[in-house]
């Protein structure tokens, strides 16, 4: 959710508002086509990272800024900023060149 909303703000120009609306429908469609049949899955993959909190940090905090107190999902976006009080900032610079991370960062 956080990735994507970094994503689609860098690489399709959506504002956080646009991806967190998106959002409602793929998380639905998630728990009624794929949760309940996820123990079936012969594989599962965890694409989570160890640092992907303190890479998302800077662009998620300028992202989620753009979000105003009249909106929707600021209520949302406070809360997500939240979680990312004490996360500790790394520059994306220490991401490898041909990490599949890229496509949320650049």
């Amino acid at each position: 959710y956080m990735r994507r909303i970094v994503r689609d703000r860098r690489f399709r120009g959506a504002t956080p508002s646009f991806t967190m609306f998106l959002w409602e429908s793929v998380a639905e469609n998630e728990d009624k086509n794929m949760v309940p049949y996820k123990h079936t899955a012969n594989i599962r993959i965890n694409s989570f990272i160890p640092y992907e909190l303190g890479l998302l940090k800077g662009p998620l905090t300028e992202t989620l800024g753009e979000v105003g107190e009249d909106d929707k999902y600021y209520g949302e976006a406070q809360r997500i900023l939240g979680k990312f009080k004490d996360v500790t900032l790394i520059d994306a610079d220490y991401l490898p060149s041909d990490s599949m991370y890229r496509e949320f960062l650049g």
